[in-house]
């Protein structure tokens, strides 16, 4: 049972490390990712300095990132189609 706990604490370590670094990849700030996460930013600022804190928040702020993330990787890709769709209309008002 001990090893049980022990492996969900190192997963929640590890977690906490890919939250702090995300934030910083897609240069959110604490504010944004704790507002998005629905947690307090000194939550936020403990999980990142890996001091403990309830599982639920840390995987809150995980999932957030993620959610940012997506959010971005679809409006890049509406913004392609939006251009590729432009540059075709374009195209056949000049051979028109």
């Amino acid at each position: 049972m001990q090893s049980k706990a022990n492996g969900r604490e190192r997963a929640v370590d590890r977690l906490a490390l890919t939250v702090a670094e995300g934030r910083l990849d897609l240069e959110l700030s604490q504010r944004e990712l704790a507002q998005f996460a629905g947690v307090s930013r000194s939550t936020l600022r403990a999980i990142e300095a890996g001091q403990h804190v309830r599982p639920e928040f840390v995987t809150r702020a995980a999932l957030a990132l993620v959610a940012v993330e997506l959010s971005r990787s679809c409006r890049s890709d509406r913004d392609y189609l939006t251009d590729a769709v432009m540059a075709q209309v374009e195209q056949k008002a000049l051979t028109a």
